[in-house]
């Protein structure tokens, strides 16, 4: 009876991961189901999403079965015989490994994609930096952590096991950088959508579909901070530790489903555009985009630049004004300056549904 009584939290684990594998695999085969539509042959970004999603699935699946073997529960715990905390501890290190590669892998997918757009030289060098952040802050990092913390590896989840460890300040130094840096790079990328939204002109529905997509990306930004703060309780606990990395596992499986689920979002513009003009008309449009305006957001920096944009002539029926049928007449009269007005919708309509108008530029492997 008092083994009934004891608190097991594997079922939120397990629930919650199956939830967001679900979700996280649905939007992945919807991405992939329009690029293919468009054009056959992926771009780097794809190839680079499908293995995040793979070893994001291999990582969940880790993790229901590390819940099964006894994480959630406390030391008193009579189901958690010795063979079972080494078991439940080495699937737990596991899948908080694969974790961070997955959460490598789209991040990369995320760069890939940006890389194309035509924004200016001053955000694309942060771009390039995000890109040595995430390769030295989730892969090298976490790569030698996992190889050489404990000699043999095994001590990490073993206590019977004899051998030497990195000073603890050390691995909690580690451990540290690699979730500060997620949440940087999520910053970076939760700001993307906003800095395009001032290189070039919009229709008001498709500036809201993109600052919704910043909104999604900075609640995966405050999932970081919130799982930094679970992780310096975690790496100070003394006994329970099972039972108290419950919260920090779930974070990290959230974190990643968000990744990957506001990162397929991009591609799949057009549908939402079409879904909202159904179900939002233009004056409730108008008051949704003023909102969202007054969140502080990254819309207004600037970055001189030498380089051009790229802009294309508008044609008739583009403009969200009715305008752009008026462009040829304009061109006309202005022989030594022609006008251009950039939109979403001058770039040809396969490469608009595709994303941000940049897959005639997007990476091949």
């Amino acid at each position: 009876m008092a083994g009934e009584t004891l608190p097991d939290r594997k079922y939120p684990i397990i629930i919650t991961t199956l939830i967001i594998t679900i979700l996280a695999a649905i939007f992945l085969v919807w991405r992939l189901i329009v690029r293919f539509r468009l054009n056959p042959k992926f771009g780097l970004s794809e190839y680079l999403m499908i293995a995040g999603v793979i070893m994001n699935t291999a990582a969940n699946v880790v993790a229901i079965l590390g819940a099964y073997n006894g994480e959630g529960r406390i030391d008193e715990d009579p189901f958690l015989t010795p063979g079972r905390r080494v078991t439940a501890m080495h699937l737990i290190f596991a899948a908080q490994s694969l974790n961070v590669y997955a959460i490598f892998l789209v991040k990369l997918s995320i760069c890939a994609y940006l890389m194309p757009l035509a924004f200016r030289r001053g955000f694309r060098a942060v771009i390039w930096m995000s890109v040595v952040i995430v390769v030295v802050c989730n892969f090298i990092i976490p790569t030698c952590s996992h190889l050489g913390e404990c000699r043999p590896m095994a001590m990490m989840w073993n206590p019977a096991v004899k051998g030497t460890c990195w000073p603890l300040a050390v691995r909690q130094a580690g451990a540290y950088v690699q979730a500060s840096a997620n949440i940087v790079t999520d910053l970076v990328y939760a700001a993307s959508p906003m800095v395009y939204l001032g290189e070039i002109n919009l229709p008001r529905r498709t500036k809201l579909g993109i600052r919704l997509v910043f909104v999604l990306a900075l609640l995966g930004t405050g999932l970081s901070v919130i799982k930094l703060w679970e992780l310096h309780k975690v790496l100070n606990l003394k006994q329970d530790y099972l039972y108290g990395a419950v919260n920090l596992s779930i974070y990290s499986i959230i974190e990643v489903g968000i990744t990957i689920i506001v990162a397929c979002l991009p591609p799949l513009r057009k549908i939402f555009d079409k879904f909202l003009q159904k179900i939002m008309p233009d004056s409730i449009m108008a008051r949704a985009s003023k909102a969202i305006m007054s969140l502080p957001s990254f819309a207004t920096i600037t970055f001189s630049s030498s380089v051009p944009t790229r802009t294309d002539t508008t044609f008739a029926g583009d403009s969200e004004n009715g305008e752009g049928g008026r462009a040829e007449g304009r061109e006309k009269n202005l022989p030594q300056m022609v006008q251009v007005q950039t939109t979403w919708n001058s770039v040809s309509d396969e490469e608009s549904r595709a994303g941000f108008g940049a897959d005639r530029q997007q990476f091949r492997p």
